[in-house]
């Protein structure tokens, strides 16, 4: 196995990190989420994208966890794990400050937000593979 930690995530970070917040921003002055109702799965996607390459630059790419380097599966399982305490954190803050009501509707949209975060911590997994680990 090579590890590779030249590249450090973070220009995807403050490309994802500057996308989200000036397109968020847009999104709601313009009530776009309401226009465009699809458009909270992608934003919950690119979240989980985003979040997952926080993590993984945290964790794991200065070398501080040699077990997981050694283990994929810790990474993922990890990884997976903070992106959805994080997404349902968020959910649970939506809900506590009136975002969200409490609904049948509106607990099928948490679920699916959740699911999108988690989706876009695997697309996050897969690129810090691509670019950080390389398998020898």
């Amino acid at each position: 196995m090579e590890y590779n930690d030249k590249k450090k995530l973070t220009p995807e970070i403050l490309a994802l990190s500057l996308f989200i917040g000036i397109g968020h921003n847009i999104f709601v002055q313009n009530n776009v989420y309401y226009l465009i109702p699809k458009l909270d799965m992608l934003m919950h996607t690119l979240g989980g994208v985003l979040i997952g390459l926080i993590f993984l630059k945290v964790f794991f790419v200065g070398k501080r966890f040699t077990y997981a380097q050694l283990h994929r599966g810790v990474v993922i399982w990890t990884t997976l794990i903070a992106v959805f305490i994080i997404g349902f954190g968020w959910e649970i803050f939506e809900y506590g400050v009136g975002l969200t009501p409490l609904s049948k509707l509106a607990t099928l949209d948490t679920a699916s937000d959740i699911m999108f975060d988690i989706a876009g911590a695997l697309i996050a997994v897969w690129w810090y593979f691509k670019r950080i680990w390389k398998v020898g």
